[in-house]
């Protein structure tokens, strides 16, 4: 995936990014909080049919990638990984002091080397110009979208991953078209909220809290960096201990502070300023993965 800004300047987008035009909008852009009120004509998808569409399209992109002699599966969390990081979200500050203390922070055990580590360092990297290449295509063959927020998006119409949302959807461009746009929602709803003085004035008064208890940070997202810099290197039991007083320290300050909740409130006006100018957008992106089921349905991919 590229972007490109007002002036036309153009850059690489991590790796996750790139993948995320193939499964984000199947899984979590079809349907959700996140988008404009169900329209009829185009109703959500069930959390079963994003899974089965996400499913898929990994399938298809992996196929490509071992033709390429690429191991996707060791370098990109599979479905149910991202299912399981999507089981609660937090967007504004953790509020659940209980599941603070179950689940820390949600920040990945560096210390715990499991199966899909182990294979990562016998497979080509995936930032190995190869790897990308073959995932994401190159920039002779692009096809592009102007974001509302000025920005233009753009993703090659070859490669493992543009091979796949063809095969699945039937016009990639057509899909990575209305599936950013739709991605963009959510993410110009949270710039907005974010922006917001009230918001703002809860953040900084959420700073003074969990300073207060001692762990300065100056928001819920720096708290979340300050721990990973603080438990480098240490044994995993002080590293855990340490990451469960800062998750619920910061739970506790989001309670008090209501953070969490103003941003939900803002979430919610703005989500209803900025819905008609992506309403076109999520009624294609809905049909196309309705197209796709359907598809699906009579002949398996």
């Amino acid at each position: 995936m590229l972007a490109a800004g007002h002036h036309r300047r153009r850059a690489h987008i991590a790796i996750a990014l790139a993948l995320a035009a193939t499964a984000a909008g199947a899984t979590g852009a079809c349907g959700g909080s996140d988008t404009p009120a169900d329209d009829r004509s185009a109703p959500p998808l069930r959390a079963d049919e994003r899974t089965r569409l996400d499913d898929v399209e990994r399938r298809l992109t992996s196929r490509c990638m071992r033709a390429h002699g690429y191991d996707l599966e060791a370098a990109i969390p599979t479905p149910t990984q991202r299912a399981a990081r999507r089981e609660r979200r937090f967007p504004y500050g953790i509020d659940d002091v209980a599941w603070a203390r179950r689940h820390g922070l949600g920040a990945p055990d560096s210390g715990r080397a499991g199966p899909s580590q182990a294979r990562r360092a016998t497979s080509p990297r995936r930032e190995a110009p190869g790897f990308q290449r073959a995932l994401s295509g190159d920039r002779r063959n692009v096809v592009e979208i102007r974001l509302p927020t000025g920005y233009t998006i753009g993703a090659s119409r070859v490669g493992c991953a543009a091979a796949a949302q063809a095969r699945l959807y039937g016009d990639m461009p057509r899909w990575f078209r209305a599936n950013t746009l739709v991605m963009n929602f959510s993410a110009e709803v949270g710039r907005r909220v974010t922006a917001d003085p009230a918001f703002v004035a809860r953040v900084r008064a959420w700073s003074r809290c969990v300073g207060d208890a001692g762990h300065a940070a100056r928001s819920p997202q720096d708290m979340q960096e300050r721990y990973l810099r603080r438990s480098a290197g240490l044994p995993p039991a002080r590293r855990k201990a340490l990451e469960v007083r800062m998750a619920t320290a910061q739970a506790r300050c989001v309670i008090r502070t209501g953070l969490a909740s103003t941003g939900r409130r803002l979430a919610r006006r703005e989500h209803r300023r900025v819905a008609s100018t992506y309403r076109a957008a999520i009624r294609d992106q809905r049909r196309l993965a309705r197209t796709a089921l359907e598809r699906l349905s009579r002949q398996p991919l």
